[in-house]
């Protein structure tokens, strides 16, 4: 596993998969045996061996929408977002109300740049009412639209994956993802106290990821509170060390001593 606290796009659906498959019908034989350590391997974040078990699972028994499914995210977990789409495509094809693969499809599609596809994905997930995680398509819808720079209907999408997320204590992290990217695109469109605001919902709900206070220590900076953003980077560089926003927070933190030091 990596040393830095980031988010991470394959574990946010991940999940869904793994108990998808921890409750689906056995398969017989050699194939339940190479998904099964397929699976195992991407629990371990690794990709080729994962990629390894399931393709040796496809050829014993291709026609189960589970496997599918996993080999979807072995390709996505490989950057392989065409392969990982046609895994997925067929995935639905087989079971056409798996809400898992819908919003994995949604999320390739999303990677690859079809978002207008990506956001249909997402919405045939939503719309199925005994998919028990509605909050992770709500979430993924977002960034699809986003990737669209439709802020308006990717915040709206994040505010629903809140709503959802918020009375489900197992759900926090995608309250947190969402206000995080709340704030992201709030940035990206120059409402720095909108941005603050989001932010720093997201950094109350999961106070241990780093990624949150980057972005808020460069929302705090363009509002005029120097303070606040010094104290937030101070907090990435204290639990991120080496990472790419401690890196950006020590560049912030000379850039405002330079500064400092011409004024005296």
């Amino acid at each position: 596993m990596r040393k830095n606290i980031r988010f991470r796009a394959v574990p946010l659906f991940l999940l869904a998969v793994l108990t998808a498959c921890a409750h689906s019908p056995e398969t017989k034989g050699e194939a339940a045996f190479y998904t099964k350590l397929g699976i195992s391997a991407l629990l371990s974040d690794n990709c080729t061996e994962a990629l390894r078990y399931l393709l040796e699972a496809e050829k014993r028994n291709a026609e189960d929408a589970e496997l599918q499914n996993a080999l979807g995210l072995a390709y996505y977990c490989k950057a392989e977002y065409v392969l990982a789409i046609r895994a997925y495509e067929k995935a639905v094809t087989l079971k056409p109300d798996f809400s898992e693969a819908h919003n994995n499809l949604g999320a390739a599609y999303a990677a690859a740049g079809r978002f207008d596809e990506a956001v249909a994905a997402f919405d045939r997930a939503i719309a199925d009412l005994l998919y028990a995680t509605p909050e992770r398509a709500w979430l993924n819808r977002g960034d699809a639209f986003s990737g669209r720079f439709d802020s308006a209907n990717a915040q709206q999408s994040y505010q629903k994956a809140v709503a959802i997320a918020m009375p489900k204590p197992e759900a926090r992290d995608v309250a947190c993802m969402a206000y995080n990217k709340m704030g992201v695109v709030h940035m990206r469109d120059k409402k720095y106290v909108e941005a603050v605001q989001a932010l720093s919902k997201a950094v109350k709900l999961c106070p241990k990821f780093a990624e949150p206070y980057a972005q808020l220590s460069n929302a705090y900076l363009r509002v005029g509170q120097r303070t606040n953003a010094i104290k937030a980077c101070e907090r990435v560089k204290s639990m991120a060390p080496g990472s790419r926003d401690a890196d950006q927070c020590n560049y912030m933190l000379e850039l405002l001593k330079g500064k400092e030091e011409k004024r005296r």
